[in-house]
């Protein structure tokens, strides 16, 4: 949906606009971890018997690394961010079974991070080692600077196909590939929130000749404090082709990261996709179980993951607060309804709030609700003041939030009558004039003309 279409959208939700007031907020508590480091470890078996490859997935904020002024002119940007990162395994006996360092290069078009945006480097390392227990150790490091970021440990069991035979390794979360790419999700164990996701799996089968198996999936909703879920998608597939003769490696160093099919006649190793019915699930905790029947033979995967939304609003993630935000759109009394309840009433109550007012209803994302939360964040964020920091509360942020950014802006300063302010929306033909009379930055909206 193009941002002029969910300006007029949001344009029609001010019909329900009521005088509602509420207190400000205790600072959100985040669904998501809001760590700078996303790591996940993941082993398949390897060529011959007593092997295992080992992946590592990574994903480091791009503003960790320092920007600086580049001086090689072929990266075509006036700024540059420069690191290494540094991938070991160790075994059980805590002695270096592998190691790998990879330097970072990111070229950049400013020197300072955006507000409220975040960017990533992703990577992916791969080892081949003798089965068992190894700790993942990683390491980034910024040239600039010099500072180090160590992640906690993470423990792995590479497995080989010689112990565990029709073991079934699910590898990642992958994107819509092509012929030559497999892009990697680098979201921990977690699946990116609204997107359409397949599984990559490997194993041994359980004879040679074997070039089609039977897969059944299901995908249960984890409610809090609870072991088990209801199943929210299910499906089965008949007759799925194992891709024999391949070694799985990874496609080029650039980020983000993907993997890539190499012939490999003798790989005992045979892999499959298993695609999954995730666009229209909802920000929730799920366990996801795949059956795979070869014959006689059967097997099974049990993952447990989340939805993750990285560029999620960050006044959409505690639900109070959300609904808080809703006082200019709804009544004094339908803000009290949606406000009743604990923490997953409240997101259930937002949810069936938006629904109505969803342009794309077959995802589980809400572009118009989605973009309101933008221009809640961006008037927080922009028109407040150190009498009042939460820019909502100001008459320039609820404009903000209801119109959206101004075609144009028009500001000027009065000797006896302060700083004055129009934001003209050219498009709807509406103007707004704000006037600072005390130059204290608090703006108040001036009555329209007639």
């Amino acid at each position: 949906m193009r941002v002029r279409e969910l300006q007029s959208a949001l344009c029609v939700l001010t019909i329900l606009s009521g005088a509602a007031t509420a207190q400000i907020l205790e600072p959100p508590r985040p669904v998501e971890p809001q760590t700078f480091v996303s790591l996940t470890a993941v082993s398949a078996p390897g060529a011959d018997s007593l092997t295992s490859r080992v992946y590592v997935i990574y994903r480091i904020e791009r503003d960790f690394f320092v920007s600086v002024r580049a001086t090689d002119s072929t990266l075509n940007a006036p700024y540059v961010r420069k690191g290494e990162i540094l991938v070991e395994l160790f075994d059980s006996t805590d002695i270096s079974a592998a190691r790998e360092i990879s330097h970072v290069v990111i070229p950049d078009v400013r020197s300072e991070p955006v507000p409220g945006e975040r960017f990533w480097h992703e990577g992916i390392t791969s080892f081949v080692v003798p089965a068992g227990p190894y700790r993942v150790f990683f390491e980034a490091t910024d040239k600039e600077s010099q500072r180090r970021f160590v992640h906690p440990p993470t423990r792995i069991r590479a497995l080989s196909g010689g112990r565990h035979p029709f073991a079934l390794h699910g590898l990642a979360f992958v994107g819509p590939r092509t012929d030559d790419r497999i892009p990697v999700d680098c979201y921990g164990n977690d699946m990116l929130f609204s997107a359409p996701r397949e599984l990559l799996v490997a194993c041994v089968p359980p004879h040679d000749t074997t070039s089609v198996v039977r897969i059944e999936y299901a995908i249960a909703r984890v409610e809090p404090e609870e072991k088990s879920g209801t199943t929210v998608a299910a499906d089965t597939l008949e007759r799925v082709s194992l891709i024999r003769g391949k070694d799985l490696v990874i496609a080029g160093s650039s980020s983000p990261p993907a993997f890539a099919f190499n012939d490999a006649s003798a790989s005992r190793v045979a892999y499959f996709f298993v695609p999954l019915r995730t666009v229209n699930l909802p920000l929730r905790n799920y366990t996801l179980t795949v059956r795979v029947r070869s014959g006689s033979e059967t097997a099974t995967l049990v993952r447990p993951f989340r939805n993750i939304w990285p560029t999620m609003p960050a006044s959409l993630k505690v639900p109070e607060l959300a609904l808080n935000a809703l006082r200019f759109i709804t009544t004094e009394d339908q803000l009290d309804s949606l406000k009743s309840g604990g923490f997953e009433r409240q997101r259930e109550n937002l949810e069936r709030f938006w629904a109505p007012k969803d342009a794309t209803p077959g995802t589980a994302l809400n572009e118009v609700m989605a973009e309101y939360y933008r221009r809640v964040d961006a008037a927080m964020r922009e028109f407040g003041t150190l009498k009042e920091p939460d820019g909502t509360m100001s008459d320039r942020g609820r404009i903000y939030i209801l119109y959206g950014p101004p075609t144009r802006t028009e500001r000027s300063l009065q000797p006896s009558g302060g700083h004055t302010e129009t934001w003209i929306y050219e498009r709807l033909n509406r103007r707004f004039t704000f006037v600072d009379q005390d130059r204290n930055g608090t703006y108040t909206l001036l009555p329209a003309s007639p």
